[in-house]
């Protein structure tokens, strides 16, 4: 809560795929019967991230399923809530608390592989996992400051049409992922107008 991160990846075992939010669901009665995505307000972020790192990686854009039965991923990619919805994930308290982008990265169909797997795991991940990274850049960033030109620590700030906020660092410096387009940026702190 004190360091502000733009991107993470929450790495898993036990599918093939990466997952992005919400993992929870508005209508928790229903979800325990049909899994229904649950679209964040960032939804085209989110979709991005997960491709950057699926079709980036050695076998997970193919969205093959684990065994018999189990699910197929279209390009190695799903919103967790469609697949199987769950309160209290990272992935969105993440968001939803501190406006990190968080993706959960399945890497594995085996959630304990042996060590001598361990040198494919990181062939098939490497250049993704690089990439990924890399997405922190993409979108605005600045900083907040005053009319002496002083950072304004914690201005909440958020994009408009998009009600999941963040806020400034120390510095007064703010980073938001976003994708190419003209956005509208809100900017709050007490004492300023917004």
């Amino acid at each position: 809560s004190k360091i502000q991160f733009v991107l993470s990846g929450n790495i898993h075992g036990g599918a093939l795929v990466a997952s992005y939010p919400f993992d929870n669901t508005p209508n928790s009665i229903l979800s325990s019967v049909l899994s229904t995505p649950s679209l964040t307000p960032d939804d085209d972020v989110f979709k991005h991230l997960a491709g950057v790192y699926s079709f980036n990686h050695g076998r997970m854009f193919a969205g093959e399923s684990c065994k018999a039965g189990a699910p197929k991923f279209e390009n190695g990619t799903t919103n967790g809530a469609a697949w199987y919805p769950l309160t209290g994930g990272m992935q969105d308290y993440n968001y939803i608390w501190h406006g990190c982008m968080e993706v959960t990265l399945e890497l594995s169909c085996c959630k304990f592989p042996p060590a001598s797997e361990l040198p494919q795991f990181w062939e098939d991940n490497r250049q993704s996992l690089l990439t990924f990274l890399g997405e922190a850049h993409r979108g605005v960033k600045g900083f907040v400051k005053d009319e002496t030109f002083t950072p304004i620590e914690g201005a909440s700030m958020k994009v408009r049409g998009r009600d999941v906020g963040f806020q400034t660092t120390k510095e007064g410096e703010f980073w938001r992922i976003l994708l190419p387009g003209i956005y509208t940026m809100e900017v709050f702190a007490e004492g300023f107008a917004p």
